[in-house]
């Protein structure tokens, strides 16, 4: 009955507000309340930005070439991760929810500890080829042909950038890079 809900509810909150002050806040502060905060400041600055940019003057509020347009793209990217949470709700989709609390902290820390090889072999890859290969003419370029070498997807156009330039050095810089990651 409603009664019983009042009731469970009144015990639950007196049980929380017997809990010390910094319980309560970390409680109250859990990472999908953050992630929202996040989410909602970055669009509240992004209206505020094409509301003053747009005052007195006839502007396109939503140009693709505006800076602020970032702040849009993060506040979606953390309202809509923000869903996450009520997946543990529900008995078919608390996979999701599971999966990313049990790896989601392996992987950074993998990721943390593998940086400085791959930025090495990126910058490796700048000096070597960057003149002569398309791949790896800056930071940027570089990492993303080694993330799309790491994950299988350009290998054989990255070993075709390489070879002509150092036949025996290109594939050995290719072969090693697939060999670690």
């Amino acid at each position: 009955s409603s009664g019983d809900v009042v009731e469970d509810t009144m015990r639950e909150a007196r049980a929380w507000l017997r809990q010390p002050f910094h319980r309560r806040l970390a409680s109250l502060l859990s990472f999908f309340v953050c992630l929202d905060a996040i989410g909602n400041i970055c669009l509240l600055a992004y209206a505020w930005s094409n509301i003053s940019n747009a005052w007195g003057r006839s502007v396109e509020l939503f140009n693709p070439r505006s800076p602020s347009r970032g702040l849009s793209a993060l506040g979606a990217l953390c309202t809509w991760m923000g869903l996450i949470r009520y997946f543990g709700h529900s008995r078919r989709l608390t996979l999701v929810t599971t999966t990313l609390t049990v790896v989601a902290s392996p992987i950074v820390w993998t990721m943390i500890s593998v940086s400085p090889i791959f930025i090495g072999y990126a910058l490796t890859g700048i000096q070597l080829f960057g003149n002569y290969a398309p791949g790896f003419t800056s930071i940027s370029v570089a990492s993303s042909t080694l993330w799309a070498l790491m994950v299988g997807d350009e290998v054989n156009a990255t070993f075709r950038q390489v070879s002509p330039v150092y036949p025996f050095l290109g594939r050995l810089y290719v072969y090693s890079f697939v060999g670690i990651f």
